[in-house]
């Protein structure tokens, strides 16, 4: 008598289990990245899930300039890390000037560029920096670039250096804000980076060894 019971009950898992393989089914349609293929492998230089978008060839390089070590939000300076975050919690902005380039003329005045990324997540407040001021062009290559890539794309990761801490007061809260001097971003159409050889595929170039170092091999047209 209590047959027909187990086999309503059986019916309904199924069901359930039919309809669970179709929200994943759905997922994937949607080109939602499920997977977190990387970060638990290596939590010392991805810091959170990187949803399958980051590859052993974006460690590569950070993995051959940087001394391994975990991440203190304390510590400024060391290694480069990555942190991928939801494209709707990130925005960029730059501000523009009219002065000297830092690495021009010093009696010729220019249209200089500001640039940042603002990550404004309900756990991660971070901000991401150039080193400098650029040539406008720069800021607006880097732009185009940016909605290229990020657009229609769910997730984006942030490659960068931590540079300290900063608390703000915002909507009436203290915000700790990690700070980072930026290096590169990836989504899944592809990558762009501050230096040439940095993403897959581009042919490595050398690894500065100093900040002068640093400034000459960074993409300034």
């Amino acid at each position: 008598m209590k047959r027909p019971y187990f086999v309503c009950v059986g019916i309904v898992l199924s069901l359930c289990c039919f309809e669970c393989k179709l929200a994943l089914s759905a997922n994937s349609a949607k080109g939602q990245p499920i997977v977190n293929s990387l970060s638990k492998k290596y939590p010392n230089w991805i810091l959170t899930n990187d949803y399958g978008i980051l590859s052993l060839e974006d460690l590569k390089r950070d993995i051959e300039r940087f001394r391994e070590r975990s991440y203190d939000p304390y510590y400024r300076g060391g290694g480069a890390y990555w942190q991928c975050f939801e494209t709707k919690w990130v925005s960029t902005r730059y501000d523009r000037s009219r002065d000297a380039d830092p690495m021009g003329a010093a009696d010729k005045i220019v249209d200089l560029c500001d640039f940042e990324i603002h990550v404004r997540e309900d756990n991660h407040w971070d901000d991401y920096w150039d080193r400098r001021g650029r040539p406008l062009e720069f800021c607006t290559d880097f732009t185009d670039n940016w909605k290229h890539l990020t657009q229609g794309e769910p997730f984006v990761c942030l490659n960068g250096q931590p540079s300290g801490n900063e608390t703000q007061t915002i909507r009436g809260k203290k915000r700790l804000i990690h700070q980072w001097v930026w290096n590169r971003f990836k989504t899944r159409k592809g990558c762009y980076s501050l230096f040439e050889g940095e993403c897959p595929g581009e042919k490595p170039g050398p690894a500065p060894d100093s900040f002068e170092e640093e400034i000459m091999a960074c993409r300034v047209k």
